[in-house]
């Protein structure tokens, strides 16, 4: 039941990924019109994104192994536009910064208690 669990937690976080991306990208149109430079808080959603793709990379995995053993011409082609919605999610969280979010949650943080005063 774990599995079937999972597939829908994913198909779910991918509909919330897709309505953020729409309405975000919406409301970045409309400030960039009307010259507002308000930066955007999407941290979040950047971790929604990750999870949403290294599900939908794992599905992707186990489609591609069970056309390996029995060969469907239908699932196949399911495959090639799940690949293709993926390579998609993966590049908008490169531009959304998601890439610079990652790198910058992976570096210690500094503890500024722990030094020596004078």
């Amino acid at each position: 039941m774990a599995p079937q669990n999972a597939y829908f937690a994913y198909k779910r976080d991918t509909r919330y990924l897709t309505y953020w991306i729409i309405h975000a990208s919406n409301e970045i149109a409309r400030r960039s019109l009307d010259g507002d430079q308000t930066i955007l808080n999407h941290t979040g959603h950047v971790k929604i994104s990750e999870s949403v793709i290294d599900a939908r990379l794992q599905v992707h995995f186990v489609f591609k192994q069970a056309v390996e053993k029995i060969p469907d011409v239908d699932i196949e082609k399911s495959n090639v536009t799940h690949r293709y919605f993926i390579d998609i999610l993966e590049e908008a969280f490169k531009v959304l910064g998601g890439d610079t979010w990652m790198s910058e949650a992976e570096q210690p943080t500094e503890d500024v208690g722990s030094g020596d005063i004078g």
